[in-house]
């Protein structure tokens, strides 16, 4: 061979091996700390490590087309012989010289390796992994934190009612004599224990559809919170996005779960002469007790839920400037936020 092998040494100084080859005989001489180059192979090194025994790995040291100088590991002696090092360097060689980057291939290469195991354990989560279990992760680490009970509960309410739909429905059918039956949504069933992989947009419009048939507004409250339930999946990795349930860019309507849900918004009101006809009645004896018509009464003059008017406290009316207000802390209001109202007139009498 022509040329000189360098050896860099670590602490200790520098080994005498100028003008000797890169062979077997002179690798064993290393000590940890050690590197060498081989002259006869541009870019190819070897250092040596800590270990039991030190180990000889190898990489290929060289500039990519912008200048920048890498390297990349090609092996451990031993794991491989040295002539198949040098053929693995002769290989890095022509691909540096043709423009590409060993090291940059690599790491897109090992990233797209991570990628395709990250898919595939979540496909194999997804097999196991139910409807019923998706919803319930969400109701426990997202509903039952972010909101009050009483809204909790009603979203945990519909959410299983929704993916027990058939179970439900059996009920219905099967309820004593004399109560008030719900109209059977048609071509249901039960999805809660369906794998997750298997649930898929046909599936969740028909059973959204079949559950809005019956209650409308409560069909708009399960479409909005089964899609909340996915997109939570998605967050936190217990589902492969994207999720199959959103609205299609694009469309000017959402119609996902039958255009039935659609009909969800409060454009119907009372008429003044309506509103008056129904005081009147509730005025009437037998219609209601006292307690639930001053409560309607409240709730038709002031606009309040009927939750909030139910919950008045003496502590929370005072008198400002002549006028008798109603102060509703936040922790009462489903916005969180304290709201004021002025009662006058009739309202203020039932108050009083």
């Amino acid at each position: 061979m022509s040329g000189k092998t360098t050896l860099v040494r670590g602490p200790g100084g520098r080994s005498n091996l100028h003008g000797k080859a890169l062979t077997a005989k002179v690798l064993s001489a290393l000590v940890p700390g050690d590197e060498c180059s081989d002259p006869d192979h541009p870019g190819l090194r070897c250092r040596c490590v800590e270990g039991s025994p030190p180990q000889r790995v190898f990489f290929y040291r060289y500039r990519n087309a912008e200048g920048s100088l890498r390297q990349v590991k090609i092996g451990v002696l031993g794991a491989m012989t040295l002539v198949e090092i040098r053929s693995q360097w002769q290989t890095l060689q022509a691909r540096v010289r043709s423009g590409g980057d060993p090291r940059e291939e690599a790491k897109t290469e090992r990233a797209q390796v991570t990628g395709e195991r990250v898919a595939k354990k979540q496909a194999e989560q997804a097999k196991v992994l139910t409807v019923g279990k998706v919803v319930e992760r969400y109701l426990d680490e997202r509903i039952d934190r972010m909101r009050k009970p009483k809204g909790a509960a009603e979203t945990r309410r519909i959410l299983n009612q929704l993916v027990n739909l058939q179970t439900w429905a059996e009920k219905q059918r099967h309820a004593p004599r004399g109560r008030k039956r719900s109209r059977l949504p048609k071509a249901v069933r039960d999805v809660a224990q369906l794998p997750a992989a298997e649930f898929t947009r046909i599936m969740a419009h028909d059973l959204l559809a079949a559950f809005g048939e019956t209650a409308p507004r409560s069909g708009a409250v399960a479409r909005a919170e089964l899609r909340g339930a996915w997109r939570y999946g998605i967050e936190i990795g217990l589902l492969p996005g994207p999720s199959p349930l959103e609205k299609v860019p694009g469309a000017r309507k959402d119609t996902f779960g039958a255009v039935v849900v659609e009909r969800t918004s409060r454009a119907r009101f009372l008429s003044r002469e309506e509103a008056g006809q129904l005081l009147r009645w509730m005025a009437e004896p037998g219609t209601y007790s006292r307690t639930v018509r001053d409560v309607l009464e409240i709730v038709l003059r002031t606009g309040m839920r009927s939750g909030e008017v139910c919950a008045i406290h003496s502590r929370e009316l005072s008198w400002r400037e002549g006028v008798l207000w109603l102060d509703i802390p936040a922790d009462r209001m489903k916005s969180a936020r304290a709201h004021s109202v002025p009662l006058v007139g009739r309202v203020q009498e039932i108050v009083a």
